[in-house]
């Protein structure tokens, strides 16, 4: 407050103000004006307060927006990455993200089009400063708007625009466009193979050997085995010990198999129709409502022990149920709550329908 009004040269109306309270609260105190004239008059003042702040914060801002408007085509570049990002006030790098696992490339919408900005392509090779960007200090153009429509324009979409926090979002937009430049070696890509094939050869058998049976396969998702394996082995490298899990249909079965380590005899014999519930702590709900918990082995040889809960009937109170495992055991994983958020982890997975739109 005190930065507003002296960057406005409003601080002599801050003393004012402070000053004309302190009056009121003698003369209330000395009982030298009624009570309610008091309350009625430091209502007054608060009113006068907001309204001089309101000023000082619209005039400060505009302020800012002129310096940093200075240079039109640095404006341009700047009005470009605010559209691109989605923490800015555009959805406009969404409708640009290729998202069609068949392949269709979808337009660039007209939003974020070079001459939306007032640019053509002869700015393109014009050199401007890169704020937060990982690329250096200074790029061209074309540079910047490259490195954006990878980072926000790809095949993964990255939803943090709605975060209320601004450093939140800057966390995540950091992390974001951090991994434009990730790059794997040998061993890291072999393992995400391993990983993609383990995934793809279960639901191919469970659809060659129980054809027609309902499962909720994840086909066309692959890759949560991988974003898994690499989450597990980050937390472990951190210190967790173990994960809570909560998770919708789809996929469950390969989660239960392959991350939490449920035997697959266990898991073809519930496909069978003349099943009897007698494994232990078996039976009772259908397959991919079943919960386990296992050992997992990282990339790195720690282990992890992971908690998939059971589905409850109505499956987005699964949500609060792994939570509240989850802190539970925190509590009980040490001494202080701090240190027990460290070494248990709780992991929430969203259920979204499957390429068709049957899900």
């Amino acid at each position: 407050v005190e930065t507003v009004f002296d960057t406005l040269n409003c601080k002599a109306a801050l003393f004012a103000i402070d000053e004309v309270f302190a009056v009121l609260w003698e003369t209330s105190e000395q009982g030298l004006m009624p009570q309610d004239r008091v309350i009625a008059l430091t209502r007054d003042v608060w009113r006068y307060a907001d309204q001089l702040m309101d000023v000082a914060v619209a005039a400060y801002r505009q302020r800012e927006l002129e310096q940093a408007v200075a240079d039109s085509a640095q404006r341009a570049a700047l009005v470009h990455r605010l559209l691109l990002s989605p923490g800015g006030t555009s959805s406009a790098s969404a409708l640009g993200a290729q998202l069609d696992p068949l392949g269709t490339v979808r337009p660039m919408p007209k939003e974020l089009a070079l001459s939306e900005f007032g640019l053509t392509g002869s700015d393109l090779a014009r050199t401007f400063a890169c704020g937060t960007l990982p690329i250096g200090p200074t790029a061209t153009l074309g540079a910047i708007i490259d490195f954006l429509q990878k980072a926000y324009c790809g095949a993964i979409g990255a939803e943090f625009g709605y975060i209320g926090c601004p450093r939140r979002r800057a966390w995540v937009a950091a992390r974001v466009e951090g991994a434009v430049a990730a790059r794997f070696d040998a061993a890291a890509k072999e393992r995400m193979l391993g990983k993609l094939v383990a995934a793809d050869g279960f639901e191919n058998f469970l659809a060659t050997r129980f054809i027609g049976k309902k499962r909720f396969g994840l086909e066309g998702g692959e890759s949560l085995l991988v974003v898994l394996d690499r989450v597990l082995g980050e937390a472990a490298r951190a210190g967790a010990e173990e994960c809570v899990m909560g998770m919708a249909h789809r996929g469950r079965l390969n989660v239960l198999h392959n991350v939490a380590g449920k035997p697959a005899e266990m898991i073809l014999t519930e496909f069978e129709e003349s099943w009897e519930p007698h494994f232990e702590a078996g039976g009772g709900d259908v397959k991919y409502h079943q919960g386990f918990s296992g050992p997992y082995r990282t990339a790195s040889g720690a282990e992890v022990r992971v908690s998939l809960c059971a589905n409850p009937s109505h499956l987005e109170f699964v949500a609060s149920v792994a939570t509240g495992r989850a802190r539970a055991r925190q509590e009980r994983a040490a001494r202080t709550l701090a240190e027990g958020r460290r070494k248990v982890l709780p992991i929430l997975i969203h259920g979204d329908a499957a390429l068709p739109g049957q899900g």
